[in-house]
């Protein structure tokens, strides 16, 4: 019988929270370590086509597909053969504490994660967020790990909305997908409903079961999510932000963002200083 000879291991140090990047494989070029890593591992499908294994499971990641890692699973993945190239967005880090429910993914083996994200939308705020989280990584200032993990926090968000949009009725699915992309535009209840072939009280009724909020409390949090991301990463006057996201009146738009975000939009910029 012929030795099979086990591909050599790929060496990984210790990280602190995060290490963060994004890498060509070449065709034939392989990363393998039978014991895994002390960290989780995030692989995020840009082009092309990627190959992702742990024991005998051996998945594709395509473009827009994500696989998470669980500390100590065998890691070992490479380009498709069949496409010749991908490329990828990747990621070793410690969760915080609060991430954990966000990091309940479909497992397609114990210890490996696979979601098709699907959406071009929510794909491309992953992409963003990951690409930030990898240059704020790469220039290892003082507060550089902490915008990195703010930027990978960003990216699982998305993910998790992703998630949880799967998992819901086809129709309500469209409609959170609907949210999302024109999120801050006056969209109507009866539009959303329209679209979704509902009539507006069985489409309020069945938002609310399956989400847990209403579909009106749904779009105000989503803008004033957008509102909150602004005021982290922008110098834009608030009265500026508040019109963006759809509140004409700047007094409303406080009262309603220290309502569902706990402090008034100055309040909550001047927390980040």
């Amino acid at each position: 019988m012929k030795k099979v000879t086990p591909p050599l291991e790929k060496p990984h140090g210790p990280i602190d929270r995060i290490r963060s990047g994004e890498m060509s494989f070449p065709c034939g070029d392989r990363c393998y370590r039978a014991r895994g890593t002390d960290d989780w591992l995030l692989l995020f499908t840009i082009h092309g086509t990627g190959v992702v294994a742990t024991g005998e499971v051996r998945k594709k990641l395509n473009p827009g597909t994500v696989a998470l890692y669980h500390p100590n699973t065998p890691q070992d993945y490479y380009t498709d053969p069949e496409t010749g190239h991908w490329h990828c967005a990747w990621s070793h880090f410690h969760p915080l504490n609060h991430w954990h429910p966000w990091l309940q993914w479909p497992a397609v083996a114990k210890g490996l994660y696979m979601l098709n994200i699907g959406n071009d939308f929510t794909s491309s705020q992953v992409v963003t967020a990951l690409s930030e989280s990898f240059r704020f990584f790469a220039q290892q200032l003082p507060e550089s790990n902490d915008l990195a993990i703010n930027a990978l926090e960003r990216a699982i968000i998305w993910i998790n909305t992703s998630n949880q949009a799967q998992r819901l009725d086809e129709r309500i699915r469209k409609a959170v997908n609907m949210l999302t992309e024109h999120a801050g535009q006056p969209l109507s209840v009866d539009t959303i409903a329209r679209e979704c072939g509902l009539s507006a009280s069985r489409f309020s009724y069945l938002f609310r079961k399956q989400v847990g909020t209403s579909p009106q409390l749904y779009m105000e949090k989503l803008k004033l999510q957008r509102a909150a991301q602004m005021l982290r990463h922008s110098e834009t006057p608030i009265g500026e932000i508040a019109l963006e996201v759809g509140y004409p009146n700047i007094f409303y738009f406080s009262t309603r963002f220290k309502k569902i975000m706990g402090k008034s939009p100055l309040d909550y910029r001047r927390s980040l200083e």
